[in-house]
Formats: C-alpha cells, structure tokens, sequence
C-alpha cells in the first residue's frame, strides 16, 4: 500500500475562466410559487446571487491559498466497484498521545458545520486559519438559522 502524497491545489487559470463563463451562460428556470420554497431547493433569487458571486466577486486565489496553508495530501484508495478513487484530504495529526483520529468527509454539508467550533476548543488549538473558517462557518450558520 502506497503512503500518501503532499498535495498543493493548483486550479489552472483556464479552468477558473471556464466557470466563470457557464456561471455567465447560465439559463435558470422559473421560481417555484410556494412558501415552502426551501422544501424543494434553494430559492432562485439565492442560486443567482451565489453564482454572481462566484463569477465576480469571490477571490479563487485567495481561496487556493488559504486551503494550501493546510496539510494537505492525496491518496488513491481502492474502492470495491468503483476502482480507485482519488481522494484529497488534510492530513493534521494531533500533538496530544493517544488522540483519537478522526476522517471527516464533505459532501453537501462542510466541515465547519460539523465539527467543533472554537467554543468547544481553547483558543491554543486552533490554528489562524482554523479560526477564520470556525468564525466564517458560525456567521452562514447563524444567518441561515434567521431564515
């Protein structure tokens, strides 16, 4: 078995324009009449502002930058029926003997909203970026909670 490889995010610059093309040439349905919006999808006015953002507002290589502050690796693990799977994960191992290792995988949801936030943490164990992406995670969090 293969150890692990360091890993630094690279997204090329083509890709980024591509993206922000399809965001651009994107053609959106009509909204659903329903107060129950949130039942069957995101509303549309929230899809389009999130795409504009994404297309003009967000900062790619920050975001490259801040996720490569992290240690992160890749490993391809063999899956049955699916072959090899490339995975990408951040590999922090824990200064405290003994600790228990823990995989977190994201999906829909993100890791700052499953994991313990700073409240449940001393500030000694967290690091910079750990408490921006906590501080960010609990502001969406709180706002989405007002809806």
């Amino acid at each position: 078995m293969s150890s692990p490889e360091p890993y630094t995010v690279d997204i090329p610059d083509a890709r980024i324009e591509k993206l922000k093309r399809k965001l651009e040439d994107t053609d959106y349905p009509d909204e659903l009449e329903t107060d129950e919006q949130w039942r069957y999808g995101a509303p549309l006015s929230d899809v389009k502002r999130l795409a504009e953002h994404w297309r003009t507002g967000f900062d790619w290589r920050k975001a490259e930058s801040e996720i490569n502050e992290l240690p992160n690796y890749r490993k391809n693990v063999n899956v049955d029926g699916f072959g090899d799977i490339d995975v990408h994960f951040v590999w922090q191992k824990s200064e405290v003997e003994g600790a228990i290792p823990l995989l977190f995988c994201h999906g829909c949801k993100s890791i700052p909203d499953t994991y313990p936030g700073p409240e449940s943490m001393e500030d000694s164990e967290l690091t910079p970026y750990r408490a921006r992406l906590f501080s960010r995670s609990k502001e969406t969090t709180t706002s989405a909670q007002r809806r």
